[in-house]
C-alpha cells in the first residue's frame, strides 16, 4: 500500500491489474519489453500515478493520430536494420487503456523540452510528490529505458511547438516586450524537473476535484509550459493579466479561466486559491545552465524569421534581404562543398597539381544542393526564389561556385570620385572626373573589401541607389523597410544581420542532408543564439561536418559526447536520443540517388530483428576482398539480396551484435564463392572524396578504338597503362607490370548492384583515385591522368613504385540513357590475359 496525504491522490499497487498486464502481453511481449530494456512492473508503476496526470480526450486523439502517423515511418540500411519508429510495442501497449494514454500524456508534456537526465529527475519527482512507497517507484535506469522508448512519439504530438509558441505570445504582451526577444531565452519557459513535479500536483487538484480551485503563477518564467500543460493536455482555461489587470484572453476568458498568468509580476512563484484563499505557494527555481539542453522544434510549426524578426515578414524590403540571405547561403554552400572531402593525400595530390577536368562529387552535385538550401531558407520564412533567379560566375569547373548577385538587383549606378581624381578623356577631348561602379545595391563577396561586417554588406544591399544619390527619401516615395534599416539604431541592425548569420549558416550545413523532407527540427538554443560550436579537428572532413550540422536541430546530447560518437570512421547510423542520424550510402545502392545528400536524418530507434542498437558500424574497415578468409565470430546472414541479371553475382549482408552496437559487413560473393568484403562506411567517406570527370569535346557515347584512344590519349604510350575491367578487380596481378596508372575500368551505368560493388573497391595501393566517368571519353581521363602523375611525379610528392591505382565508374550522372562498353571490346585481349577475373561487361 502506498503512503498518501491528503494533498496527493490514493494510490495503491493494482496487482490484480499487473497480472492482467503480463496474461494480455504474453511471453512475447515479454521478450519485447526485456529487448527495450522496460520490467513489467515499472510499466505497472507508471500506470499508478496515470490518476495522477490526467489527459484530455482531445489530447489523448492527438496522440493516437501521431502513433497511426509513426507506424508508417520506415527506412532500412541494406534491407536488415530497421531505422523509424514504426514498431514500438511498448507505446503499442500503453495505448489500450485510459491510464497508459495518460502516461503517454506526461511523457509528451515534458520529454520534448527536456534532456534525458533532466526529464528522468521530473519523473522521479513525482513519484516523490505522490508520496509512492519506495518499492513502488522504477529505478533510474528504468525511467531512463521508459524516456527512451517513448521519446519518439512524444516529440510528434507537437507539444513542444505549443510551449514555444506560447511563449512567443505571452512575451508579445509582457510589459518589456520592446526588446525583440526574451533576454533570458527559450528556456526560460519551462520550469526545472522539480518544479514541474509540484506543478503536476497542484493542477491535478484544480482538475480533479469540484472545488473552485484557482492556479495563478506569478512572473514569466516557466508561464509558457503551464499555459501549455494546462491548455492542451488538462483542458483547462488560461488568461493573461496585464499590470493594470486588463485580462488577455489566451484559451478562455477571464471569468471561465482556471488557470491565470499574472506577467507583471516581479516574482516568479506558483500559488493555488479556493475562494479568494490561499492555500499554497512556492518559489519557482532559477534555470541552470545544466537544464538548457533537450529542446527542438518544428520549423513547420515555429516560424523561425516571424519569431526573430516579427515586423520584417511585413517589410517591402523582405524580398531583398531574402535575397541577401540565398546569396550568402549559397556560397557557404560552394565553401562546404570544396571542403567536405576528407584532406587525403589523394586531395592534396590534385591541389598541389592544379589540375583541370575534375571535380569532386560533392562539387559536382553542387547545383542540387545548393537548391536545397533555398528550400531550408524557405522554410524558415525567406523569400529566396528558384536557384534559377540568382547571377552565378564559374570557378574551379563549377557553374555555380561563386554567387555574386539576384536578377532583381538594380544597374550599377555610376558615382564620381570623392577626392579630386581627374584624368583626359581623349574621345571627348576634355579633362573628366573619374568615375567608379556604387557598391549600393549591389552584393558584395565576403572579404572582398576589409573592414566590412555583414551588417554593412547588407545596408550596401538593400539601400536603393537613388537614396545615396538624392541624399534623401525621394519626395512621395513611400517609406519602407530600406530606408527604415538604415535609420534603426545600430544594435536593431546587427540584430537583422544576426538573424541573416544564423538562418544561412543552418541551411547552408543541412543542406548537405535530408533535412528539408524529413525532420525539420532546430534546436532552441540555435534558434535563439545561433553559438557557433569549435570542432575537435580542424580539418573539415565527412566526420567534422557532421558533428557540425547535428547540433543544428538537436542538442539533447553536449558536444563532447557527439564528438565521442561521431568520430570513428567506421560508424553507420547513431541513435542521439530518439534522431538517427545516417550515411546516406549506406541506404541507397545508387549514386544517382543521393543527389548530394549525404546526411540523413530519422526520428525513432535503430531496430534489427526486434532488437534495438544505440549505433551501426561496418565491421571490416579498410580491408580488401583478399582477406575474405577471416570469418566473423557470431555473425549471421541477414539478407541476401537477389542476384538481378548477373548469372552467379550476388551480395549479402552479415550481422553481429556486441552489447549495444550492431556491426554490418557486407560481402560479394560469385557461384557462392566470397570475392569482396565490402566496408559501408569507407564508402561513405570515400564517395564525397571522389572525382568526377568534367566532360570533353569527345562526349561519353562516341565510340572509341585503339587509334582514337592514342590520338585522344595524345602523347601518352599504351603500353604505360595497365587496363583491367571487370566487376571484381585482381589488384594483386597488375603489380607485375611496372606501368604508370592501374587503370580498373567497370561500365555500371544501369546497375545500382554494379555502382554498389564498385563503390566498395579498396586498393592495397596508398595512392588510388576514384573517378566518375561523367560524358567524358576514356582517353582524355587517361590524358588528363597521366599529367596528374607527371606533375606530381616531378614535384617530388612521393609515389609508389609500382604506379598509380586510378578505378574509373563508367557512370553518366546527368543522362539517363544506358551505353555500352566500348572499352571492353578494346582492351578484351589484354583483359583476358592480364587478368585470372573473367570481365563482366555491364550494359
Amino acid at each position: 500500500m502506498a503512503m498518501t496525504t491528503s494533498s496527493a491522490p490514493s494510490l495503491q499497487v493494482d496487482l490484480a491489474g499487473l497480472s492482467q498486464l503480463i496474461f494480455n502481453v504474453g511471453s512475447h511481449g515479454l521478450k519485447q519489453l526485456a529487448t527495450a530494456g522496460v520490467d513489467i512492473h515499472s510499466i505497472g508503476c507508471m500506470l499508478m500515478i496515470a490518476e495522477y496526470t490526467p489527459a484530455s480526450q482531445e489530447f489523448r486523439k492527438k496522440i493516437n493520430y501521431a502513433r497511426n502517423a509513426q507506424r508508417s515511418e520506415r527506412l532500412w540500411l541494406y534491407k536488415v536494420v530497421e531505422i523509424g519508429a514504426s514498431t514500438n510495442f511498448l507505446a503499442d501497449q500503453l495505448l489500450k487503456t485510459r491510464a497508459g494514454e495518460n502516461v503517454l500524456a506526461l511523457m509528451a508534456a515534458i520529454t520534448p523540452v527536456m534532456d534525458e537526465e533532466t526529464c528522468t529527475v521530473a519523473l522521479n519527482a513525482l513519484f516523490e510528490e505522490a508520496k509512492v512507497s519506495l518499492d513502488n517507484i522504477p529505478g533510474l535506469g528504468q525511467l531512463r529505458s521508459l524516456r527512451t522508448d517513448l521519446v519518439p512519439l512524444s516529440r510528434r504530438v507537437g507539444f513542444g511547438e505549443k510551449v514555444f509558441n506560447y511563449h512567443k505570445f505571452l512575451w508579445s504582451i509582457h510589459p518589456d516586450h520592446s526588446s525583440t526577444m526574451p533576454k533570458e531565452g527559450p528556456y526560460s519557459a519551462i520550469p526545472l524537473a522539480k518544479d514541474i513535479a509540484s506543478i503536476i500536483r497542484m493542477l491535478h487538484k484544480v482538475v480533479s476535484t469540484e472545488e473552485p480551485y484557482i492556479f495563478i503563477c506569478w512572473g514569466f518564467r516557466g508561464a509558457a509550459w503551464i499555459t501549455s500543460y494546462g491548455s492542451e493536455v488538462l483542458g483547462l482555461k488560461v488568461c493573461a493579466l496585464q499590470a493594470d489587470r486588463t485580462p488577455i484572453p489566451v484559451t478562455g476568458s477571464y471569468e471561465d479561466a482556471k488557470i491565470l498568468i499574472e506577467l507583471s509580476s516581479n516574482k516568479s512563484s506558483c500559488g493555488l486559491y479556493l475562494k479568494k484563499t490561499l492555500e499554497e505557494q512556492f518559489e519557482l527555481s532559477k534555470e541552470r545552465p545544466e537544464n538548457q539542453r533537450g529542446w527542438s522544434v518544428d520549423c513547420a510549426i515555429v516560424h523561425f524569421l516571424e519569431y526573430r524578426l516579427s515586423k520584417i515578414t511585413q517589410s517591402e524590403s523582405l524580398p531583398r534581404i531574402s535575397a541577401f540571405v540565398a546569396i550568402e547561403t549559397l556560397n557557404q554552400v560552394s565553401t562546404l562543398a570544396s571542403a567536405i572531402s576528407s584532406w587525403t593525400e589523394n586531395r592534396m595530390a590534385f591541389q598541389n597539381a592544379n589540375m583541370t577536368g575534375f571535380v569532386t562529387y560533392a562539387e559536382s552535385e553542387l547545383r542540387h544542393i545548393q537548391a536545397r538550401s533555398l528550400r531550408i531558407l524557405r522554410q524558415l520564412g525567406f523569400l529566396p526564389g528558384d536557384i534559377e533567379s540568382y547571377k552565378f560566375s564559374v570557378s574551379k569547373g563549377c557553374p555555380t561556385y561563386i554567387c555574386h548577385g539576384h536578377m532583381s538587383d538594380p544597374p550599377v549606378l555610376k558615382v564620381e570620385s570623392d577626392i579630386e581624381d581627374t584624368y583626359y578623356d581623349y574621345e571627348l577631348k576634355k579633362t573628366v572626373i573619374r568615375t567608379y561602379d556604387s557598391l549600393h545595391g549591389q552584393y558584395m563577396v565576403s572579404g572582398a573589401r576589409f573592414g566590412l561586417t555583414i551588417t554593412d554588406r547588407l545596408r550596401y544591399y538593400i539601400a536603393d541607389p537613388i537614396i545615396y544619390e538624392l541624399g534623401e527619401v525621394p519626395p512621395g516615395s513611400k517609406s519602407s523597410f530600406d530606408h527604415g534599416f538604415l535609420k534603426l539604431r545600430l544594435d536593431k541592425q546587427q540584430e537583422v544581420s544576426e538573424t541573416i548569420r544564423i538562418a544561412s549558416h543552418f541551411a547552408s550545413y543541412l543542406a548537405f542532408s535530408d533535412w528539408d523532407v524529413t525532420i525539420r527540427q532546430m534546436s532552441v538554443s540555435f534558434l535563439q543564439f545561433g553559438q557557433k560550436q569549435e570542432r575537435r579537428d580542424e580539418r573539415e572532413c565527412f566526420e567534422a561536418h557532421m558533428s557540425s550540422a547535428i547540433p543544428l536541430c538537436a542538442d539533447n546530447l553536449d558536444l563532447s559526447t557527439l564528438e565521442n560518437k561521431l568520430w570513428s570512421a567506421d560508424w553507420l547510423a547513431l541513435d542521439l536520443d530518439g534522431l538517427i542520424v545516417h550515411r546516406n550510402t549506406a541506404r541507397n545502392f545508387s549514386i544517382h540517388d543521393l543527389r548530394g545528400k549525404f546526411l540523413g536524418f530519422t526520428a525513432g530507434r535503430i531496430v534489427s530483428e526486434g532488437e534495438t542498437c544505440s549505433k551501426v558500424r561496418s565491421d571490416r574497415v579498410g580491408l580488401s576482398y583478399q582477406d575474405f578468409a577471416s570469418e566473423v565470430s557470431g555473425a549471421k546472414i541477414a539478407a541476401c539480396v537477389p542476384r538481378l541479371k548477373f548469372r552467379g553475382l550476388g551480395v549479402r549482408t552479415l550481422l553481429s551484435t556486441v552489447k549495444d552496437t550492431l556491426f554490418v559487413r557486407l560481402e560479394g560473393f560469385l557461384d557462392s564463392k566470397p570475392i569482396l568484403v565490402g566496408d559501408a562506411s569507407l564508402v561513405g567517406q570515400k564517395l564525397p572524396d571522389a572525382f568526377v570527370s568534367v566532360p570533353c569535346k569527345h562526349g561519353y557515347h562516341e565510340p572509341t578504338t585503339i587509334q582514337t584512344l592514342q590520338d585522344n590519349a595524345g602523347t601518352v604510350p599504351i603500353d604505360l597503362v595497365d587496363v583491367i575491367e571487370g566487376l571484381i578487380f585482381d589488384t594483386g596481378n597488375s603489380r607485375m607490370y611496372k606501368t604508370k596508372l592501374h587503370l580498373y575500368y567497370q561500365l555500371v551505368d544501369s546497375s545500382p548492384l554494379g555502382q554498389w560493388l564498385a563503390c566498395h573497391w579498396t586498393s592495397e595501393n596508398k595512392r588510388a583515385f576514384i573517378i566518375v566517368q561523367k560524358d567524358c571519353c576514356f582517353g582524355c581521363i587517361v590524358q588528363r591522368t597521366m599529367r596528374l602523375y607527371d606533375i606530381i611525379e616531378d614535384s617530388g610528392y612521393p609515389l609508389p613504385a609500382e604506379g598509380l591505382d586510378l578505378l574509373i565508374y563508367g557512370l553518366t550522372i546527368l543522362a539517363a540513357t544506358s551505353t555500352q562498353s566500348a572499352v571492353y571490346k578494346i582492351f578484351r585481349k589484354s583483359i583476358e590475359t592480364q587478368s585470372q577475373w573473367s570481365a563482366l561487361a555491364l550494359t
